[in-house]
């Protein structure tokens, strides 16, 4: 079993947001370090963000302009996270 603390509504910034611990745990089991990952429903960014994070390479499309916005802000911010 996973336990991995739910992102409660105050920490959203997307209404359908996965905790990046979640995904990371995904991205580090089914990809390799170098690996290159598309999230083609990018959301929250939350797969990118996990992704390099882990040192792979990612992309988000997201269609939606606020999503998207949201999204490239919270990447910005972690980016010092991980090496771009």
């Amino acid at each position: 079993m996973i336990h991995i603390p739910q992102l409660r509504p105050n920490q959203l910034i997307h209404p359908h947001e996965k905790p990046t611990a979640l995904l990371e745990l995904f991205v580090k089991h089914s990809t390799e370090r170098g690996d290159f990952i598309v999230d083609p429903f990018a959301g929250s960014g939350s797969t990118v963000r996990a992704a390099r994070k882990l040192g792979r390479s990612a992309v988000g499309i997201e269609y939606d302009a606020k999503n998207y916005g949201i999204a490239k802000r919270a990447l910005d911010e972690s980016s010092t996270d991980f090496d771009l």
